[in-house]
């Protein structure tokens, strides 16, 4: 069969004007070349095409693409219509089967655990005095208010010197920051601390306060990341980076959908005002590989769509560039270095890596997402420049899949199962690929 196929290609290749000598030297070539694959986190498989793969898998994991209409819309019908983008990454295995994260009594993760506490105590409570009471304290229970759900301001703008499109991006954004600002300060009034007196949450978020190992091959771990430009990079704008942070790091899915919900807040010029609940427009498998260049190491994020299936319209994913597959350089900004006015996260918002985080990045401005534990703590600044729509040209290797995504099994609604339980309306982007 292999001889075969070589006279076959040799053949092919004297047709095409090839040398003998250099029809030779391909057919040696060839034979060397090995072809192999390895499974990949249970969703299918790495085929590499090239005798040396130029690449180490640094992490894998699912992908879950969303998007939020702006504030008071029913829905979304282009990418003006939208308020922000979202990335969850999910890993599942990697090089270190067991990464580190911020503690979870730091940053937003920590805020998420009291209110969980606070309604807890609140519930018990509330049994207690139905049990001792008669229909009087039940209808008192009934009309008290219940602690909800912080929401918390999110900071826009682009970074670094090369971002000279921060203007056009911050412009966008403007007029949803004053949103998030009064919604979260709305929010915060109305949350209860434990002896139940009235207590304002600092805006400050404190990141790095610790951290902790998480064995992601035995638990959840899941990372909010907010895209800057409500889109992800045009592959046929390969130099122009998109910047990014992580808004958001847990070990419950919980917290994520909570965050992704919506929520109807007030403020004092425009009144009762409401965020709607973000869209689910994509699902797929991802990988962070390490590809070095000579003395130059890289990260890139690379994906491959599941949902919506390829017979689908994909509207909104063209819109988004979410691409049936798509590679990107990721690098970290370095939280120590300071960003332009009006561009990037305020100080008191950027990540604090432990001191051997910390150390790798040094003084450098930009560093390659390695290890991926850097995604691992709120505020981590970040960019995405694209690479190519193409992964097999670019690193030799397919993303397949034995067990791909479907209508009737999606991870994305099994892990956020509120989803099933809304209007379908919602999730009609992932499904169909159509606007909602």
């Amino acid at each position: 069969m292999e001889a075969g196929w070589h006279a076959w290609k040799s053949a092919q290749w004297k047709l095409d004007g090839v040398s003998e000598r250099e029809r030779v030297h391909r057919s040696i070539c060839s034979s060397k070349k090995s072809r192999f694959s390895k499974k990949v986190m249970g969703q299918g498989k790495v085929e590499t095409l090239r005798e040396s793969p130029p690449f180490e898998v640094q992490e894998r994991g699912k992908i879950f693409f969303f998007y939020r209409p702006k504030v008071n819309m029913d829905s979304a019908h282009s990418v003006d219509d939208i308020q922000r983008m979202y990335l969850v990454l999910r890993p599942e295995s990697g090089e270190n089967g067991v990464e580190e994260k911020q503690s979870s009594q730091s940053g937003k993760e920590s805020k998420f655990n009291e209110s969980k506490q606070t309604e807890t105590k609140d519930d018990s409570a509330e049994e207690e005095s139905y049990a001792g009471a008669g229909t009087d304290s039940t209808d008192k229970c009934n009309e008290r208010a219940r602690p909800k759900t912080d929401s918390y301001e999110v900071g826009i703008g682009t970074i670094g010197d090369k971002l000279n499109e921060a203007k056009d991006c911050r412009r966008d954004e403007q007029e949803t920051e004053s949103e998030d600002e009064a919604s979260s300060k709305a929010q915060s009034k109305r949350r209860k601390i434990d002896d139940g007196s009235d207590k304002q949450f600092e805006d400050e978020r404190v990141a790095g306060n610790g951290s902790e190992k998480v064995d992601i091959a035995k638990q959840t771990l899941l990372r909010l990341l907010v895209i800057g430009r409500k889109s992800l990079p045009d592959p046929s704008k390969r130099s122009r980076p998109y910047w990014g942070f992580v808004e958001l790091v847990t070990t419950d899915a919980q917290d994520v959908r909570q965050a992704l919900a919506e929520e109807t807040y007030e403020t004092k010029t425009r009144g009762q005002r409401e965020k709607p609940a973000c869209r689910p427009v994509g699902e797929g498998i991802y990988m962070l590989v390490r590809r070095k260049d000579g003395k130059n190491v890289h990260t890139h994020l690379i994906y491959k769509l599941e949902l919506p299936g390829p017979d689908e319209h994909h509207e909104p994913q063209e819109a988004l560039n979410i691409e049936a597959e798509g590679s990107y350089l990721i690098q970290i900004k370095n939280p120590e270095q300071s960003n332009p006015p009006t561009q990037g996260l305020q100080n008191k918002r950027k990540a604090t890596y432990p001191a051997h985080l910390q150390d790798h990045i040094g003084s450098y401005s930009f560093v390659a997402a390695d290890p991926p534990d850097f995604l691992n703590y709120e505020g981590c600044e970040f960019i995405l420049i694209s690479a190519s729509n193409d992964i097999e040209e670019e690193l030799g290797l397919e993303l397949g899949g034995e067990h791909m995504a479907t209508k009737e099994r999606s991870d994305l609604l099994s892990l956020f199962d509120g989803y099933n339980n809304d209007s379908k309306a919602l999730i009609t982007p992932l499904i169909e690929g159509e606007w909602a």
